[in-house]
Formats: C-alpha cells, sequence, structure tokens
C-alpha cells in the first residue's frame, strides 16, 4: 500500500465530509490538508452553491466547475478578501470591489473572464 497517496485520500475525505455533513463537530475546527488537498479536492469536484451562504467564492469550484481562484490567479493575489463566501460576494457584487483598481491587462482579461463565469 502507498501511504501517501492512502493518507491523501483520508485528507480528502475530511474535506468532502466537511461540505455533506456540516452538523460534525471537527468541522469547526481546522483540517490539516495542504494547499495541493484543496487544489485536488477542488479540481475533483463541482460545488453546487445552493443559497451560497456555504461555499467560499475563491476557492470553490462553483464557477462551471472551476475555482474563480484559477480562473483569474491575478485577481485572486490582489483580493481583498479571500475567505468570503459566494452569497457575501455576490450581493451587489462586492468581489469587485475586492480586486479594485485593476492595474495590467492580463489584470482586466481575467476580470472580464471571471465576470462572464460569474
Amino acid at each position: 500500500m502507498d501511504l501517501e497517496r492512502f493518507a491523501r485520500a483520508l485528507r480528502l475525505r475530511w474535506l468532502w465530509f466537511q461540505w455533506k455533513q456540516r452538523d460534525r463537530a471537527w468541522n469547526s475546527l481546522d483540517l490539516p490538508c495542504d494547499s495541493q488537498d484543496r487544489e485536488l479536492f477542488a479540481t475533483s469536484t463541482m460545488v453546487k452553491i445552493g443559497n451560497g451562504k456555504v461555499a467560499m467564492f475563491w476557492t470553490s469550484s462553483w464557477a462551471d466547475g472551476r475555482t474563480p481562484k484559477n480562473i483569474a490567479p491575478s485577481l485572486f493575489r490582489k483580493a481583498k478578501r479571500k475567505n468570503i463566501t459566494v452569497y457575501k460576494a455576490l450581493q451587489g457584487n462586492k468581489w469587485i470591489a475586492h480586486v479594485t483598481p485593476m492595474d495590467t491587462v492580463k489584470e482586466l482579461q481575467e476580470y472580464v473572464t471571471l465576470w462572464e463565469a460569474v
């Protein structure tokens, strides 16, 4: 057995249960998952946002199965609020204010692409 892959599978399971079993006590704790685990989870899943109060705007794969972080990496780096839910970000399009002003052509291109996905 490859213990590294087995451990990753278990960590991905924690991320899955965080979505599916929100009432569990351990959901309020920091999960022992690294950025690679979270990227793999986001790539492997497609989030249905419902009311948007659970899904995170930048890191959940709700925009056509992709994360806005991957659609617009320059804007993500620039974003003032990275831990905002889809619900809060879309109220009055607050996500736009969190990434302005846009200084480069690349940022503007990413903005248009993300706007279309949103």
